[in-house]
C-alpha cells in the first residue's frame, strides 16, 4: 500500500507540474506550449483513469495547434474545473491514507 501512495504522490506531482505549465502557456498566449502541456496531461489522464480530463486535453492540443482561442477559452475553463475536481480526489486519498 505504501508503494501505491508513492506512485500516487509522484503522478500526483507531475500533473501539477503539467497544469502549471498548461495555465502559464494559455496566460501567456502560447500555443506550442500549450499544445505540449495538453499532450503531457493527456496521456497522463487517461494512464491514472481520469478520462474527462484527457478527452478535454485531447481537443486542447487538437485546438492549440490550430490557434482556435474561441475553442481554446471553453475548453480551458472546463479543464481547470476537471483538475479541480481531481484535485479534490487527490486529497482525499491522501487524507484516507493518513498523508497530508
Amino acid at each position: 500500500e505504501r508503494g501505491e501512495q508513492c506512485e500516487a504522490d509522484g503522478a500526483r506531482g507531475a500533473a501539477e507540474r503539467e497544469m502549471g505549465k498548461f495555465e502559464q502557456a494559455f496566460t501567456g498566449g502560447d500555443t506550442e506550449a500549450l499544445a505540449k502541456a495538453a499532450h503531457a496531461l493527456k496521456s497522463s489522464s487517461f494512464n491514472v483513469g481520469a478520462n474527462g480530463l484527457g478527452e478535454l486535453m485531447k481537443e486542447i492540443e487538437s485546438l492549440a495547434r490550430t490557434e482556435d482561442w474561441g475553442g481554446l477559452r471553453f475548453r480551458a475553463l472546463a479543464a481547470q474545473a476537471e483538475w479541480a475536481r481531481i484535485e479534490q480526489a487527490f486529497e482525499f486519498i491522501s487524507e484516507e491514507a493518513g498523508h497530508d
